[in-house]
């Protein structure tokens, strides 16, 4: 998605490729990840920590789990949300 092997590369720009996911429902999760991740989210109220496992997540969006893993291995910039914009998981 940065374009590194382009010769055009410049490190302060987004890069001009996107990423075409096909057929994201079938993956199939290896050991018991499946049951046994679990993602956290705050609130802002006391004592209100929401937990789902991933079984859960995938589920109700399998998009948004794709989404999230793929953001969590990108450099935390200015250029994250155009790159997240690049990703295209298709139905």
């Amino acid at each position: 998605m940065q374009g590194k092997n382009a010769a055009a590369y410049e490190p302060n720009k987004q890069g001009g490729f996107k990423v075409l996911v096909k057929n994201f429902k079938e993956v199939k999760f290896t050991g018991s990840k499946f049951t046994d991740k679990v993602y956290h989210r705050h609130t802002g109220y006391v004592g209100h920590l929401k937990s789902r496992t991933l079984e859960q997540a995938f589920a109700k969006n399998a998009e948004w789990v794709l989404k999230h893993a793929v953001k969590g291995m990108l450099p935390k910039n200015k250029l994250l949300p155009n790159r997240l914009k690049m990703l295209i998981v298709e139905k």
